[in-house]
């Protein structure tokens, strides 16, 4: 499973994860519907919890 996390410049210039998303169609549409001019989306694989 991915995980779509939308970055944006923090108060430093390191880029800071602001929002979470389980599609990256719905992420994009987060970042056009903010107006952000610089931002970064990135992907995670999680993985699945292994059975005890």
């Amino acid at each position: 499973m991915k995980v779509w996390i939308v970055c944006i410049p923090g108060f430093e210039g390191d880029f800071e994860p602001i929002a979470a998303f389980s599609d990256m169609d719905k992420a994009r549409d987060y970042i056009e519907s903010k107006g952000f001019r610089s931002w970064s989306l990135d992907d995670l694989t999680v993985d699945n919890p292994e059975a005890e």
